[in-house]
């Protein structure tokens, strides 16, 4: 469910202010009110000081010790105001805003103390000024925007804390004994001056992006920057870039609302606390270094906060909203990971039955559950209870950084917030297990289920070549439209979108990283199919309305047995409708070969399942452009051989159930004499070994009289008699060993084979 956030806004100008508005209409120490509506004097009463809002156009005394200006208030010195603070070691506190226009002044006496809070605003335009007497203390928590002048006596402190905005581009000007602590970003042209004292940047702390330059007064802000040039920073303020837009070579820092529509770069960002950023569906923003967030950054579907540089590191009390559209059927799931630490299952997935919301256990090759207690209870107060057998190791109820995991949609609102004061940056590493144990659910072992860990997208290509000793070099995607999955490597120009979990293999048990250096930008952030390289085809089985699709290779590089650079096992799908190809009996969705020649053509064994009696068909979905080989499907059964062309689709009728041995791949180099379909050259009759027996499938067109089995002594120890093409017979149980098969057909020709039994 998508919660509405509500965040306090500062007004600028009196649009539509709390309580009663007055100006002053003469001077003095006691002036006289009015608020004037229509020409009338309304002869209301005395204000107060922070809480009305309150136009000052003349001079004025404030009393009292202490006071707090509360949010909606708003107090506006204009040209020839003058606001005296009567009471030593009185103090201010600003949760509104004040704004010291030019020709306007504040001032106090000995031991004032101002603090902006969070929701406060202090605004120095340029002529207007602020002066306090000895011992006085300013802290900034919220946004100082100095374009005038600040004055502090003997021993005066200032305090920028970590969560605050400053932007000086006039002059802060103390006397002997001063001190001043910077713990957060302070950006601007102008002048820091002190007679004598101590200018600290700690905890972060920086001007213009630098914490080491001299601080030595004066402090000249615009001879300061990260590259020692103040050109280097763009700050947003009233909607407005003073200095032009973000790039590549600028430091980039919001102090109000910005909707991102076009891809922005930056060295590194920093949101004020009253900074509001909106990275819309589509766009981007792209930093060097490190992010500072203060305020609110919201990041859309299919939107992107990329962070390129390896030692970055981000700071900030403020919000990170991450958004990513999921399926709203109930009965489908999506593959989930999270873009931010610390995210809590039932925070994103509040209306989930947690039954159903699954993690994958590397270690034993099946499902579990991450959970924190035996009983929690999602956001409708339903309570669960996990046997302690049914949880991963060190279950907590939060998504951990780099792994997947299994949720259902939500009918109510596909879209998932994933909210946090921080985002995942820098490297990942995230365990992966091989234990070798084969599950009933697929084929294949050593699977593990991770996640993009980034509010970014990350290249597929560039993860599995960083990972590519640890892992083998393909990622499989759960796709929700053809309930199938969808496996791709690092030849594939694919996007993993923010939040995508996928599955790969592990070589072994190892730590795999997820790096910035991974990390990039698509305007669609939709998964797709990539272009193959030369030397692959892809086939395509159609069932109905459902496709399920098997890749092959032809490299000089590839092992015709098991190699890691191709090769990947097969995900089955969890409706009963596969296809993949045979490596001995594994089940791949990859597979390589090395290249047909001249002399030797390459057939490659491809497996059918489905669950009824229905007509499938088998095609090429695509073929490599310029590829120098030719394609061939040969249907044993009905001993036909069609060559696979763009637009041709092989039909035939299919009787449930698997089928590992009718159909096979054949490929030729182009300039090779090409079979001519429902020939029957080089179709001989397939023998297919299990443990203590075979099976003979006829794959000719000739009906088989008598297949004879011997053993290496000679003697005959099997007869079968009389099977048709297309037609499978299996040998009764047998010792292991070696024997020989004599081939009788109905037009008097002889063959014989050598077949293994285990």
């Amino acid at each position: 469910m998508k919660k509405a956030l509500f965040f306090p806004l500062i007004i600028f100008i009196a649009v539509q202010l709390n309580a009663v508005q007055y100006h002053t209409i003469s001077g003095g120490a006691t002036p006289n009110w009015s608020y004037t509506k229509g020409g009338v004097d309304c002869n209301c009463a005395d204000p107060v000081l922070g809480v009305d809002s309150i136009f000052i156009h003349h001079s004025i005394t404030a009393s009292g010790n202490s006071r707090t200006y509360n949010p909606g208030s708003y107090l506006y010195v204009d040209d020839g105001g003058v606001v005296t603070i009567s009471a030593n070691n009185a103090s201010r506190t600003i949760e509104s805003e004040i704004v010291v226009a030019e020709g306007g002044e504040i001032n106090a006496p000995n031991g004032f103390t101002i603090t902006i809070e969070n929701t406060g605003s202090f605004i120095l335009n340029a002529g207007g000024l602020f002066e306090f007497g000895q011992n006085g203390t300013f802290v900034n928590r919220g946004n100082l925007f100095l374009d005038g002048q600040i004055i502090g006596c003997v021993n005066a402190e200032i305090h920028f804390e970590g969560i605050s905005s400053v932007v000086i581009n006039g002059t802060l000007s103390l006397c002997n004994n001063a001190v001043i602590t910077n713990e957060t970003s302070i950006y601007g042209v102008g002048v820091i001056t002190y007679k004598s004292g101590t200018f600290i940047n700690s905890n972060g702390g920086n001007i213009n992006g630098c914490e080491s330059c001299d601080l030595t007064s004066p402090v000249n802000l615009g001879s300061i920057g990260a590259s020692g040039e103040i050109s280097n920073v763009t700050v947003r303020r009233k909607g407005v870039w003073n200095n032009g837009l973000p790039d590549a070579t600028k430091h980039a820092v919001v102090l109000d609302t910005l909707l991102v529509t076009s891809n922005i770069e930056s060295i590194t960002l920093n949101v004020g606390s009253l900074g509001r950023v909106t990275i819309a569906s589509g766009f981007s923003i792209e930093t060097a270094d490190s992010v500072t967030n203060s305020g609110v950054v919201t990041i859309e579907n299919s939107a992107s906060l990329i962070q390129t540089g390896s030692l970055s590191q981000n700071s900030g009390e403020g919000l990170f909203i991450v958004e990513k559209d999921g399926t709203q059927d109930i009965m489908k799931y999506n593959m989930w990971s999270s873009p931010t630490p610390g995210q809590n299952i039932t925070e994103v997935f509040p209306l989930a039955n947690l039954y159903d919301v699954f993690v994958f256990d590397a270690t034993v090759q099946n499902w579990k559950y991450d959970f924190a207690t035996l009983n929690p209870e999602n956001e409708t107060g339903t309570p669960y209870s996990f046997s302690a057998s049914n949880l991963i190791a060190n279950a907590d109820g939060v998504m951990s950084d780099g792994v997947g995991y299994f949720v259902p949609g939500n009918n109510t609102s596909g879209t998932r917030e994933f909210t946090s004061q921080a985002v995942n940056n820098g490297t990942i590493p995230t365990s992966v297990f091989a234990p070798g144990i084969t599950s009933s659910n697929w084929s294949g072992t050593d699977w593990n289920l991770l996640g993009n860990p980034y509010p970014s997208n990350i290249g597929a290509s560039s993860f599995l070549s960083h990972n590519s000793t640890q892992l083998v070099n393909v990622v499989h995607l759960w796709h929700n439209d053809s309930s199938a999955y969808l496996s791709y490597n690092d030849s594939d120009p694919l996007m993993l979108t923010s939040c995508q979990g996928f599955w790969v293999q592990a070589n072994a048990d190892a730590t795999i990283e997820f790096t910035n250096a991974m990390r990039s930008h698509s305007s669609t952030s939709i998964l797709r199919f990539g272009t193959p390289s030369a030397g692959e085809v892809y086939l395509k089985l159609k069932a109905a309305d459902f496709i399920d699709r098997t890749r092959l290779y032809l490299s000089p590089l590839a092992d015709d047995g098991l190699d890691n650079l191709f090769d990947a096992s097969k995900m089955q799908n969890p409706n009963g409708t596969n296809f993949y190809s045979l490596i001995d009996s594994g089940e791949y969705v990859f597979q390589s070969v090395t290249p047909p020649s001249i002399v030797e053509d390459k057939r490659i064994p491809l497996a059918v399942e489905h669950h009824t009696d229905t007509t499938l068909s088998i095609s090429a979905d695509s073929v490599s452009a310029g590829s120098p080989y030719r394609f061939f499907l040969h249907d044993k059964k009905r001993s036909k051989v069609t060559e696979l062309k763009k637009g041709v689709e092989v039909e035939f009728d299919y009787e449930q159930g698997s089928d590992q041995y009718r159909f096979e791949l054949l490929v030729k180099l182009s300039d090779n004499e090409a079979p001519v379909e429902g020939v029957e050259e080089d179709l001989n009759p397939q023998l297919i070994s299990s443990t203590g027996r075979f099976e003979i499938l006829n794959s000719t067109p000739r009906r088989i009289k008598a297949a004879r089995v011997y053993d290496l002594s000679g003697r005959e120890v099997v007869l079968l008699q009389n099977i048709e093409s297309g037609d499978v017979r299996q040998t009764p149980q047998l010792k292991s060993g070696i024997f020989i098969v004599r081939f009788e057909y109905d037009n008097g020709e002889i063959e014989a084979e050598k077949v293994y039994v285990k």
